[in-house]
C-alpha cells in the first residue's frame, strides 16, 4: 500500500485568509502606535515631555521606520503560501 500525501486545502485557504486579516490589523495597530507616539511624546503638550520623552522618541525613530518591512515580511509569506498552495494544487489535478 502506496502512503500518501494528503493536503487540506481548504484549512490552509482558511489561515491563510486568517493570517491576511491579522497582517491588516498589525500594520493598523503599528500604524495607529507610530500615530500616538509621533503626536503626544516629546510634543510639549504634556503627554510625555522631557529627556526621556526625547531619548524615547529618538529612539522610536528607528522602529517607525522599521514598521513597512515588518509589514512586507507578512505579506511576503502571504504570498508564498498562496504560490505553494497554487502549484501542489495544479501538481495534485495533473496526476
Amino acid at each position: 500500500m502506496e502512503a500518501k500525501n494528503t493536503i487540506e486545502y481548504e484549512k490552509i485557504r482558511s489561515k491563510l485568509n486568517e493570517l491576511k486579516e491579522l497582517t491588516k490589523r498589525v500594520e493598523t495597530n503599528l500604524n495607529n502606535m507610530n500615530s500616538l507616539i509621533t503626536e503626544t511624546v516629546g510634543q510639549n503638550i504634556g503627554v510625555w515631555d522631557g529627556e526621556s520623552a526625547n531619548q524615547f522618541r529618538s529612539s522610536w525613530t528607528n522602529i517607525e521606520n522599521e514598521i513597512p518591512s515588518y509589514v512586507e515580511i507578512f505579506q511576503n509569506q502571504i504570498s508564498n503560501i498562496q504560490i505553494m498552495l497554487e502549484k501542489i494544487n495544479q501538481n495534485d489535478t495533473q496526476t
